[in-house]
């Protein structure tokens, strides 16, 4: 397995697997690429728990890290309902004073390859911006959007049925423990395709409730199968008249392991009092609020983003993950995968409802592994990326059954930063 490789700098440098005295400067490093301060004692104690021997790269000139990355352990919902194993990217980032030296891209590429080599499957990543993983090969797998919803106008539908299970608030005190737990059962629920597990360790250093506003809220929902959702908010207040004050509820999280529960933690929303604002950052694409609505026109989207992106790095293990909608036939559809970084990753396929066998005939398509990497959980059509020129089309009956092939049953989402 690679370990090393050059990188022509302004002085020496080289990417290896950083030892644990190195640890903390990169995670200094990465922080000062988001001009944030050095970590604390209190912080580092945090996320020391991410950091495992072999995952965290880095460049070093004179024994200083100037370049780093960094890959964490995480599990991902797959359609068909699997949690698969994943590795997370994390954590990185280039010392201003040395930046566009292709160091990254050095970190970039050796970590592939030894992603490749070590069996991996799936690399996902969180990026802090929308090109940075695209030109090796990854696509924009999940995305979000923003719902406002103006309460003056919101009254829920008079013919809605009365709300299964029951919504309670916790009692004070272990309100992590609390989540976490219905966090991984809904997680485990496998209902929606790129949802990731929390571990632990992940808990201990991204907790969003950790320094929480002093007006945040939780409700939790038990049906059937105990707790399976979770709702968290904060009221901010805009002005200081009581008569006239505004009251924006901002959602932090909610999280279901279904559309029902997530429609019964959404009407508990609507009918608390004394707010004028709901405001939910990063939601699913699919969340049917405005149905809930007598007037859905009070709900607004606002601000659809990409989320995760995903780099396949063992196609036909990827292949092999995923469950494939039914409805076209025993022939399928013949694709043939191109990756330009990993040449051994592609090669041609034949993907029904009956699973995929790798094949020599002509394709029907042909798929660069960025572009699989974006229908893979369902977010992109294959017919959208056709449009686009970004899938080869050879037979345009294919592209309908691709579509087919590649739905799932909810938008996916993975609400989780890593």
């Amino acid at each position: 397995m690679s370990t090393t490789s050059e990188v022509r700098t302004a002085r020496p440098a080289r990417v290896e697997r950083l030892a644990p005295e190195h640890w903390r400067s990169s995670y200094d490093l990465f922080m000062a690429g988001l001009h944030l301060p050095a970590t604390s004692d209190e912080r580092w104690a945090q996320v020391e728990g991410l950091y495992r021997p072999g995952l965290v790269y880095g460049s070093l000139v004179d024994d200083t890290v100037v370049a780093t990355l960094m890959t964490t352990p995480l599990g991902m919902v797959v359609p068909g309902g699997g949690v698969l194993p994943v590795a997370g990217s994390t954590a990185g980032g280039v010392r201003s004073d040395h930046t566009r030296r292709g160091l990254y891209a050095a970190l970039m590429s050796t970590r592939l390859q030894d992603l490749a080599e070590a069996g991996e499957t799936f690399l996902v990543e969180r990026p802090s911006v929308a090109t940075l993983y695209q030109r090796w090969g990854s696509g924009e797998a999940t995305a979000t959007r923003t719902l406002r919803v103006h309460r003056d106008r919101s009254t829920p539908r008079a013919d809605l049925p009365a709300p299964t299970g029951v919504v309670r608030q916790p009692v004070d005190g272990g309100l992590r423990e609390v989540l976490a737990a219905v966090h991984a059962r809904a997680v485990a629920s496998g209902a929606r395709p790129g949802m990731v597990h929390r571990s632990p360790a992940w808990w201990d250093a991204w907790d969003p409730y950790r320094g929480a506003a002093p007006t945040l809220a939780a409700a939790t929902y038990e049906g059937p199968g105990g707790e399976t959702g979770y709702v968290t908010w904060a009221v901010d207040f805009e002005g200081v008249d009581v008569a006239s004050m505004r009251r924006v509820l901002t959602v932090v999280e909610l999280v279901a392991g279904s559309p029902e529960v997530a429609a019964v933690l959404w009407r508990y929303l609507l009918h608390l009092d004394l707010v004028e604002e709901i405001r939910a950052p990063g939601r699913p694409l699919d969340e049917a609020v405005p149905l809930l609505l007598h007037d859905r026109r009070a709900c607004r989207v606002e601000d659809t983003l990409d989320e995760m992106w995903l780099r396949i790095v063992d196609v036909p293990a990827a292949l092999a993950a995923r469950r494939w909608g039914s409805g076209t036939g025993s022939d399928g559809v013949v694709v043939e995968i191109v990756d330009e970084h990993l040449p051994a990753n592609g090669g041609r396929y034949r993907i029904s409802g009956a699973g995929v066998d790798r094949v020599a005939t002509d394709p029907q398509l042909t798929v660069p592994v960025s572009a699989l990497a974006a229908a893979y959980l369902g977010g992109t059509a294959p017919s959208q990326l056709a449009a686009v020129g970004l899938v080869a089309v050879h037979d345009r009956a294919a592209v309908p059954l691709a579509d087919r092939l590649f739905a799932t049953g909810a938008a996916p989402w993975c609400g989780t930063m890593f």
